[in-house]
């Protein structure tokens, strides 16, 4: 069972790879506008002293969240583009892209418990475990597999190849 730079085709892995980008996309998309319903509904509870629902850090907080939760979207879909295109960029940007997933879940963990007071539960953690054991898995797979240098790196060669010619 050897591959070889003749064979077609993007291969299984890029079904579950597709998959995750495609659900964090809509993930997104929905935190963002439930978040952003959120603070129209209650921006005058989050602003009033008098309010159960008042923290202060909350008024500065929930934007930045929403700010690079859009980041992300915009990223993922570029992400999707490279990924559809199978540009030999993917593999370099998903690593990146993952990377940026990692540091905003902990980002956004250490502000809710620093400055909104929410405290770190056993969800938080796993789950901050779980997203750090697919990174790994799935740089390991990007930067070791011939499927991929198969399917993306040949576009880089073809590239490569115009420019000298």
């Amino acid at each position: 069972m050897t591959d070889n730079l003749t064979r077609k085709g993007s291969g299984r892995w890029f079904i579950p790879v597709s998959i995750s980008i495609i659900l964090i996309v809509i993930f997104d998309l929905f935190f963002i506008a439930f978040t952003a319903n959120l603070l129209k509904n209650l921006w005058f509870e989050l602003i009033k002293f008098t309010s159960e629902f008042y923290n202060p850090n909350l008024i500065w907080i929930l934007p930045v969240v929403i700010g690079i939760n859009m980041v992300i979207v915009f990223l993922s879909f570029y992400l999707l583009y490279l990924f559809f295109n199978k540009n030999f960029k993917f593999s370099y940007f998903i690593i990146g892209y993952q990377a940026i997933l990692i540091i905003f879940i902990v980002f956004d963990q250490y502000i809710s418990y620093l400055y909104a007071k929410l405290p770190i539960e056993s969800y938080n953690i796993f789950n901050i475990l779980k997203t750090i054991c697919w990174v790994i898995i799935l740089i390991a797979y990007i930067l070791r597999t011939k499927r991929v240098a198969i399917t993306l790196v040949k576009e880089q060669r073809a590239s490569y190849n115009n420019v000298i010619s």
